[in-house]
Formats: structure tokens, sequence, C-alpha cells
């Protein structure tokens, strides 16, 4: 509170949370911004208060993948992009999302500010979902912005490309209901779902799919919705949906899927309950093939927050070629025992931001697959389960590829594993520029795991060929295993785990007199840094 000008500055970051701040001066405080972020990549900002003199958030040049939501602003200057350009500079602003905020009693909204003689891009930035009360100006595109005291050129030398603007607002609501859904569980709604989506899809204007509370609406037969559509569409789940609690295909099909679709945001206090037991059941007795939960399939700019699913047959959640995806606040559950039920599954796929989420399921909270770089991972529940993982990947002599993941900030508890990356001997490929890092382990059986050996015993491996795993941190990870093996590294001779960091790793027994741990490490170099417990003996050296 109270500087003296700006409050909080970050320059040359990446991979950032910033969550549940106040930060607060006088209306009148000149210059006191809340938050400049500059040459800063992959910041999210949610859920914080700001009532100041200046902008609440400026985002300056060099600055791409920020996620600004649920944010209280005001009195204030409002939410800037700039100013940019000053001088005869070049500025580069990209793919900003700022959504789900309240401003009031401020001297602008949202605004994109630049200046005359400047050249450089501002593109793919969405402002949507924004309640503005006693504003001045609500929305702003200034590309004269000045001070008065730096000369204006009578001809812009530079130019200031701007595009790819989107002020959105919820338009129409296209209600299910309309559409003849009954929602009373036992009539098949999925003709009716399909009629609002392909309504709400094809609106020219932003629109918005509405399931209604106090209803339990059946989707009785495998559905896809696709794109592309012509608007931004909101898909506001607030009554529940449930799959027919009978074995209902005898495909590995997805029961909801999600085709083509740009600029969806799925949200709402509903449940999807895709009825597992039954399919648990016979997957256990018959080796029944079981259908998929839900799958997004060439989406981008994507959101989901807030709704619970449950019980799916089988994985829960997968997104697949999808680019620019933000996964906040949503619950999966199943039981601990129920087979295969992953809660969410990544691959080729960019730029995902998964937070502030809740997994108990009987398998990988969230699995990475190949073709996946640039995934932050933050402050997760994760159990019972097997964990957070990578991998598998390199199955049957495929080349993977997975890079820039980081983990931080997550409690992982009552698990088979705790972080693992998992790869199959045959494949090729790299992981790599991963970080684990902040995680609380709590009862897991084996807290950190990298297996370069991972088979299902029906598959011949080849010694010769492995992924390379590199550059790969486990940072202040601290907890309890059920076994005394609390760290298990199995890596190639052929293709060997190299530059693994571990700092101030503290684990032991979750039991017992005797709560030493110990870890098994092969073929891996690397260093260790200030405690490590259990002692980790990396070779220094990889020739």
């Amino acid at each position: 509170m109270n500087a003296l000008r700006r409050h909080l500055a970050f320059n040359q970051c990446t991979h950032l949370m910033v969550k549940g701040i106040t930060i607060t001066a006088p209306g009148d405080s000149p210059n006191t911004d809340g938050i400049n972020i500059a040459d800063s990549q992959n910041i999210k900002i949610t859920g914080s208060t700001f009532a100041i003199g200046d902008d609440s958030i400026a985002i300056s040049s060099g600055t791409s993948n920020v996620s600004i939501s649920n944010m209280t602003c005001g009195p204030s200057h409002g939410i800037s992009i700039g100013s940019l350009g000053r001088g005869g500079t070049v500025a580069e602003v990209e793919q900003i999302h700022v959504f789900n905020c309240n401003i009031f009693q401020s001297m602008t909204g949202v605004r994109i500010k630049t200046w005359q003689g400047g050249s450089g891009y501002v593109k793919d930035v969405t402002f949507e979902r924004i309640n503005i009360t006693q504003v001045a100006t609500p929305i702003v595109i200034n590309q004269f912005y000045t001070y008065y005291s730096s000369p204006v050129a009578g001809t812009v030398v530079g130019f200031y490309f701007l595009f790819l603007i989107k002020f959105a607002t919820a338009g129409r609501i296209y209600n299910v209901v309309d559409y003849e859904a009954v929602g009373d569980g036992t009539i098949d709604d999925s003709q009716a779902f399909m009629k609002a989506w392909n309504a709400a899809c094809s609106d020219a204007t932003p629109a918005t799919l509405f399931v209604p509370p106090g209803k339990n609406f059946l989707i009785g037969t495998a559905t896809s919705l696709r794109g592309p559509c012509n608007s931004p569409v909101n898909f506001q789940i607030d009554g529940n949906i449930t799959a027919p609690n009978r074995i209902w295909t005898t495909e590995g099909i997805t029961w909801i899927s999600f085709y083509n679709i740009n600029n969806l945001n799925l949200y709402g206090q509903g449940t999807i309950n895709g009825q597992g037991a039954i399919w648990w059941d016979c997957w256990n007795k018959h080796n029944c093939i079981r259908p998929y939960l839900i799958d997004f399939d060439g989406c981008n700019n994507l959101a989901l927050s807030n709704i619970t699913l449950m019980n799916g047959p089988r994985r829960h959640l997968a997104f697949h070629q999808c680019t620019h995806l933000t996964v906040e606040g949503i619950t999966i559950t199943a039981p601990g025992d129920s087979p295969n039920t992953d809660g969410i599954n990544i691959a080729d796929s960019q730029n995902i931001n998964i937070t502030g989420s809740t997994f108990a399921i009987g398998d990988d909270c969230i699995a990475i697959s190949s073709g996946t770089s640039n995934v932050s991972i933050s402050n997760m529940t994760c159990g019972p389960s097997h964990g957070i993982s990578i991998g598998s990947l390199g199955r049957g002599g495929t080349v993977a590829e997975v890079e820039q993941i980081h983990v931080f900030n997550s409690n992982i508890f009552q698990s088979m594993t705790g972080i693992r990356i998992k790869t199959w001997q045959g494949g090729s490929g790299y992981v790599k520029d991963v970080t684990f890092e902040r995680i609380n382990i709590t009862q897991v059986a084996t807290p950190i795991v990298i297996n370069q050996f991972y088979t299902d015993y029906s598959s011949p491996a080849s010694k010769e060929d492995a992924v390379a795993i590199s550059n790969v941190k486990f940072m202040n990870i601290q907890g309890t295993s059920t076994k005394e093996m609390a760290v298990c590294i199995r890596c190639s001779a052929a293709v060997p785990c190299t530059n693994l960091t571990f700092g101030t790793v503290t684990l032991a027994r979750d039991e017992g007199d005797n709560r030493t741990v110990s870890a098994t490490v092969e073929n891996a170099y690397g260093m260790s840094e200030g405690i490590t417990i259990p002692l980790i003996s990396l070779s220094k050296k990889f020739a």
C-alpha cells in the first residue's frame, strides 16, 4: 500500500502466478500503478484487488501469454496495454486475455494506448465478461497517446498495428430448455443440446449456451459439438449433465467432444457425471472397451473453470492440438481404484495454464503426452491418484517431444507416485526444460520417479534407443513416502538422463520407528543443491 510511485513490477520474468493480493493507494495519488509487466511471458494474475491512483495493471512491450481474471479494480485508471512506442521504439505485445473482472469509479476501463512514431504490434487480445461501473471512458484504443511534452510527427513515421482485438459481451442466451431439453435424467436431451449449440455457434455476435440449474440432463449417446463458430461462445453449465447408466457403446469413442472451436469459455456450478461404475465392473470382468468422457480437439483460446467432472468410464478430460488454454478451479473425482480414470491428458498442445483445481481419481491427475510445450500447472490438490506425470512417451518406437513444463505450489497425497517422467525403451526424441518445485508430498508410495524402462510387459523393448531426458529440476520437494525407496531414477545406459538438479528435497517414511528413506539412481548426471534427503547420487559429468 501507499507506494511513492509504481507498486509492483515484473521485468524479464516467466511462469509467474499472482493470486489474491491487494494493492491500495488514494485515488488521487500520482502514478501509483498496481502492477507493471514488461518483457515477460506466461503470466497469470487472478483474484486480486486494486484501489490506486493509476493503472491497476499496465502491460508493456515484450510481454505475451498473460491471463488476468477475477479482478476488482477501482478507483484506478483501469487495465491497460501500454503506453507503447514512445520515442519511436519498437513494441511487441500479444496473447493477452482479460476476463471476469469488475472495474469501477475509474478514469478508463480497458485500454490500449500507443504513441505516434512507434512501431511493432499489439495482437491477439481479448477483453471479455467485464463489469463496468461509474467509469469515465469504459473502452479505449488510442494510437495518439502523448504527454504533449514529446513532439508528435505530423506524418507518422512508424505504424503501430492493432489487430485481433476482441471486446466480448455476453450477447444472446441460448437456453437448452428452449430447444426442447427436458432435464429429467430419463429422456435423452442430446439432440436438444445439438440444436442449441448450433444456434449459439452460428450467432454473429458473442453468445451463451445455458444449461440451467435444478435439472439433470441426460446425454444418451456420443455427442460432438463442432466449430468453427462465428463468434466467441460461453458455455454456462449450472445444471447437471449425466451419461446413461448402462453399457451404451462397444467402441472406444468419446461421450462429449468439442472440435475446431476457438474462443470457447466453459464454466458453471454444474456436474458432469460419466456413470463410470458400470464400466469399471465390465472392464474388470470382461475387459470391455470403454468410452472417454470429454475431449477438446483443435480448440484455441479455450477456458474451463469451476465445473465438476465425476466418474468417467475412463479418462475424464483431454486436450489434443489445442493452444492458449486455461483450466481453473475445476474438480475431477472418481474412486481411487477406478481403472485408467486419468484427470487430464494433454497432447500436441501448447501454452497451457492449469491452476487451482482438485483431482481425486484412479490414475494420473495430469498426464502430459508428446507434442506438448509451455505448460504451467500450479496450486493443485491431487490425491488419491497416480500423481502428475509426463508420459508415457516413446511407445512402439515413436518420437516424443515435450518441453517447458512447470509444476509448482501443489499438494499430492495418498498416491502411487508423486511427480513422474515415464518413457519406453525403443522410443526417441526428448523431454527437456522441466521444473517441479514447491510440491508437498503426503503418504505417496514413490514421490519422485524418472523411468526410461516403462513397460506393460507385452511389448519387446530395445536397449539401444530411448527418449532423452535433460534439464529437469526437482526443487523444494518435501513430505512423506509409504515405501522405503522414495526416489527412483532409472535411466538408460545408451541415452542417460543429463543435467538433473535436486535442490532442498526432504522426504521421510510416513510412519514407523525407522523413517529413513532411500534413492536408487541409474545412469543419471547432474547435481544436488542444499539438503537432499534421501541422498541422491548423481554422476557429475557426462562425456
